[in-house]
């Protein structure tokens, strides 16, 4: 089993890049990337930790080929990460990918060079996910699951998948009242939840990567591998994309030994339905009421 390289995703956070830094010294990746986003104009912390986080990975102790992308602009959360990724793709078929505040477990990353590599030339598959967050409902004995939601703080996607991306999810008027949509998200809640998603994304440029990158994976009909346990612990979702705690600080695990795998590539339907009713839409109860009052101006401004 070769290893997959690494690519690790930074910005302003000197502390916590250490950390993830040494879980990945620990991995030993024979080629490593390292995309730093560009202070913003006239902030001397975002300069200031620019200069630390070149202390940090000045400490490369180990025999690798190391690749530096240091932006001399900050592009943001949106086309920084995700061009951050086409650009080690230009070189790669297979990546493992970090941002700076998540930890992985050495499972995180035994786990990842398994799933590139058996799935390498499966199409059905564009995704292998280092979390789980609902890991007492995986609906399977499996050591991991094949399901439509998978998460991206640790994960790992082949050239091949990240082909697919497009930043500004051009395709998302012409199916957006599709039967694609009602064929992707059986339930109604999830179209309803997942429309408005997508509309704020197409909508602003601005905004983050990863929904678009979901956009692209429902696009191609494409599968994520899950773990049965979660394998990467996020440090740091305060500060850099969000003003609140984040709030699945699941403990991280260490211990998974893949024995038993999917028999099939088939979707695990009662995982999906499980994770998107008790983790993506944790909405008010009010939720519902407020949908139907969003169709009915809708309804009323085309009139």
């Amino acid at each position: 089993m070769n290893k997959a390289p690494v690519l690790l995703l930074t910005f302003n956070r000197p502390d916590l890049t250490q950390q993830v830094f040494n879980a990945i010294r620990a991995y030993i990746p024979d080629r490593f990337y390292i995309f730093n986003d560009g202070p913003r104009k006239g902030n001397a912390t975002d300069a200031k930790a620019r200069k630390d986080i070149m202390e940090i990975i000045s400490h490369i102790d180990w025999n690798c080929d190391v690749f530096r992308n240091f932006s001399e602009t900050n592009q943001g959360c949106g086309i920084g990460v995700s061009g951050a990724i086409s650009w080690a793709f230009e070189h790669e078929e297979k990546l493992i990918i970090l941002e700076d505040d998540c930890i992985p477990s050495m499972n995180f990353f035994m786990f990842c060079n398994h799933c590139l590599d058996l799935y390498f030339d499966d199409e059905k598959i564009v995704q292998v996910a280092g979390n789980n967050y609902t890991e007492k409902h995986n609906f399977t004995a499996d050591d991991y699951i094949i399901a439509k939601y998978g998460h991206i703080w640790g994960w790992a996607t082949w050239k091949r998948a990240w082909a697919k991306f497009d930043y500004e999810m051009t395709e998302w008027p012409l199916v957006r009242n599709s039967s694609w949509l009602s064929a992707t998200f059986a339930d109604s809640a999830e179209r309803d939840y997942f429309t408005e998603k997508f509309d704020l994304y197409y909508n602003d440029i601005r905004r983050p990567w990863a929904m678009r990158w979901f956009f692209a994976r429902m696009r191609s009909g494409g599968l994520s591998l899950i773990p049965k346990i979660n394998l990467v612990k996020n440090i740091g979702h305060i500060g850099t994309h969000s003003k609140m705690e984040f709030k699945y600080k699941v403990d991280l695990h260490a211990a998974l030994t893949i024995r038993s795998e999917p028999a099939a590539v088939a979707c695990n339907t009662r995982y999906d339905a499980y994770h998107f009713r008790y983790h993506i839409n944790k909405k008010s109860l009010f939720y519902p009421l407020r949908q139907r009052m969003k169709r009915l101006v809708s309804l009323f401004k085309l009139k």
